[in-house]
Formats: structure tokens, C-alpha cells, sequence
């Protein structure tokens, strides 16, 4: 029974959006990508850490922690052209979630209202950088990456995506041995 929802699960997931490119390589990226995307991402859990569901050890050396900047980022940026903008609410409960020690520790930090995400943060948006990298435990950090205007397009793009259909970039004539994947 498990492996059967499993099995049904992973062949919805590869209808949702599929790309065929004259660059085998290309392709093969991409779809590697959104492999490693619902191995690491799903709706309703914790957004994954600067480094996945990869860590090896129980003090990795970066941490584990939340990089606001690209590092984090960079994890969702696809999921709009493929079709997964579902898979974003990880990543904005997780901003949602930090924003009150956020802005908290701006009004404390800065003496002024708005709000910085951590450069390296923990799950509840408290900095965490320290020692030799202290000087950035005070940058703008992730907050010049502005993650507020990520989480919001991705917002505004699953509204636009609830009639369920499915992205298809697809070059001419192999459109269906494509989307048998």
C-alpha cells in the first residue's frame, strides 16, 4: 500500500511540468533539480536548512542553519517555472515565523522600525553569526535579498496557479515521450 501511494505520488509530481531541450545535459539538470526539490521540500513541513536534508555529521560546519541571503533562496527559485509553487510554503512559514524576533532585533539593533532577517539565522530568526564571521551578524544580510518579495510572488503565483494545470515548455514532436516521465 505504501509503495503504491508512493509510486502514484512521484508520477503526479513528473506530470506537474516537464521541459525538453536540444541540450541533453540541460535537461538532465533540470530534472535532476526538481528530484532533489521533492527530496528535500515538502508543503506543510519545515523548510529546509543552508544544507538540506545532506548534512552528514551532527555539527555540520555551516551549521544548519538558515542563510536568508541566495543560500536559501536559491532552493525555491524554480519552482515557479515548474509548475510547484505549492512547494514555497515551507520557505514562507519560515520567514513568517522569524519575522517577530526579526523585527524585534531590528528595533533593538538599529533603533528604527522594519525588519532584517539574519544573515545566518536560526529557526526562530535569532543571529547566529559568530566568531570570525561576527561582522556579519550586523550586514543587511538576507534583507538585501529581500525574502519578503520572494515569499510574496510565490504567493502570488500559486493564486494565479489553482486551476491545477500543468507547465509545459516541450519542444515540437517529442511532447509525448516527455510527459510518460
Amino acid at each position: 500500500m505504501i509503495a503504491k501511494a508512493h509510486r502514484a505520488w512521484w508520477a503526479a509530481y513528473w506530470q506537474r511540468a516537464y521541459v525538453c531541450v536540444d541540450d541533453a545535459a540541460l535537461e538532465k539538470w533540470w530534472y535532476t533539480s526538481l528530484y532533489l526539490c521533492a527530496s528535500t521540500i515538502e508543503p506543510d513541513y519545515q523548510s529546509p536548512g543552508l544544507q538540506g536534508v545532506w548534512i552528514k555529521e551532527n555539527v555540520p560546519a555551516w551549521c544548519g542553519d538558515y542563510h536568508t541571503n541566495v543560500n536559501l533562496q536559491s532552493v525555491y527559485w524554480g519552482l515557479y517555472a515548474a509548475n510547484r509553487v505549492d512547494f514555497l510554503e515551507p520557505f514562507v512559514h519560515l520567514l513568517h515565523d522569524m519575522a517577530p524576533r526579526c523585527r524585534q532585533d531590528t528595533r533593538g539593533y538599529y533603533g528604527m522600525r522594519g525588519i532584517r532577517f539574519p544573515h545566518a539565522g536560526g529557526i526562530d530568526g535569532g543571529e547566529l553569526t559568530t566568531g570570525p564571521w561576527s561582522l556579519l551578524g550586523i550586514s543587511v544580510g538576507g534583507s538585501g535579498w529581500r525574502p519578503d518579495s520572494l515569499a510574496a510572488e510565490g504567493a502570488n503565483r500559486w493564486a494565479i496557479s489553482r486551476n491545477g494545470r500543468a507547465a509545459s515548455i516541450c519542444c515540437t514532436g517529442r511532447q509525448s515521450a516527455v510527459s510518460s516521465r
